[in-house]
């Protein structure tokens, strides 16, 4: 274990040399230290890469500078040194207020531990703290999910981050799936309405699908992924996207390290242009409570938006599922609840170009 982690440190900083020497010294708008437990690295190896990141890069003061954590790995020196380091937000990976649906979830922490590490975020200094809840879980109930953000809205974070549970193939739940009893659709759709509302209420206010702050706390890293900005992923199964090229770092520690060492020669690119840039762009935006912007999807395809796709957006206009605002078309919350069934209906088909014209 030892090795591996001493492989893949290594091999970080080995990257972060590798693309400041093929992009240059671009400004960063944003930072974020996740996928996986950030929180578990030392303090010397993350001063190390934010060291590099500052010689390479132009970072601006302020920068907004996230890190993910799970309660059990926030102890009072570790907190501290994350402070001094310059991480101004963090991501507490709290999932449940219940003892019983940690311990569904196999999360290691407990409630206690939970309140713990929120506590020593802001007796370190920390003023930007989001909650990671999920709902759906089996034998949660609307009443029950309602608790578990009051509780969490108790605690006054800044920003809420809710999701829905999902069963992905492949995995213990998905598997198990029949041996549980699962809230019925039904009830999943008010327990996401009904917090979203609970959320509003006190004072947090909806900016994305999954996504709730208090005034001037929306997460800038997470609002450009929408808005399509460059980003740079670092490490095992970082996924990156410059310009129309997207890549993803191998999952493999080992695998990831040849491939650093070899200077990215067998990465696969894949190019986001034509219809796939402006489908993205529509899926993106319309996550987003702001919604799409009419004015750009014209400029980038020459289309009009509202006649290409009048049939539908009439039918969902009746039904309450979108809205219009501003030159913005978008999903109301209960389109938002629907999103994955509505947002496709405004891709464009391949045989329709970007400039409008049938090819």
């Amino acid at each position: 274990m030892p090795e591996m982690v001493e492989i893949y440190e290594q091999a970080l900083l080995q990257e972060i040399d590798f693309w400041a020497r093929n992009l240059g010294s671009r400004q960063i708008e944003s930072i974020y230290l996740g996928g996986g437990t950030p929180s578990l690295c030392s303090l010397s190896f993350l001063k190390q890469v934010l060291e590099k990141i500052h010689h390479y890069f132009k970072v601006p003061s302020p920068i907004e500078f996230t890190l993910e954590a799970n309660p059990e790995s926030c102890k009072k020196e570790q907190v501290k040194g994350w402070y001094q380091l310059g991480v101004n937000r963090v991501s507490l990976g709290i999932q449940s207020f219940t003892e019983e649906n940690l311990k569904l979830l196999g999360r290691i922490h407990s409630l206690k531990e939970s309140r713990k590490a929120y506590y020593l975020l802001r007796q370190a200094g920390f003023k930007n703290i989001n909650f990671d809840l999920m709902f759906g879980l089996p034998g949660q109930s609307v009443g029950k999910w309602l608790e578990e953000v009051k509780m969490g809205v108790s605690l006054r974070p800044e920003h809420f981050s809710c999701y829905g549970f999902t069963l992905e193939p492949g995995t213990y739940f998905a598997e198990k799936e029949k041996d549980y009893l699962w809230p019925l659709e039904e009830e999943v759709a008010k327990m996401y309405l009904y917090g979203a509302e609970y959320l509003e209420s006190a004072g947090y206010l909806q900016y994305e699908i999954s996504n709730y702050a208090r005034m001037g706390y929306n997460a800038q890293h997470n609002v450009g992924y929408w808005e399509g900005v460059d980003f740079l992923g670092l490490g095992p199964s970082a996924v990156s996207t410059i310009g129309q090229k997207r890549w993803q770092n191998p999952p493999n520690i080992k695998q990831y390290a040849l491939e650093v060492e070899q200077g990215f020669k067998g990465l696969k690119v894949e190019r986001i242009e034509g219809i796939k840039e402006v489908n993205e762009m529509v899926m993106l935006s319309l996550r987003t409570c702001k919604g799409l912007s009419l004015k750009k999807f014209r400029q980038k395809t020459g289309l009009n938006f509202t006649q290409i796709f009048q049939k539908s957006l009439e039918v969902l206009y009746n039904k309450g599922l979108i809205s219009f605002r501003k030159g913005y078309v978008r999903l109301t919350r209960p389109g938002l609840l629907l999103s994955d069934s509505i947002i496709p209906q405004f891709f464009l088909e391949e045989g329709l170009c970007p400039d409008g014209d049938k090819s």
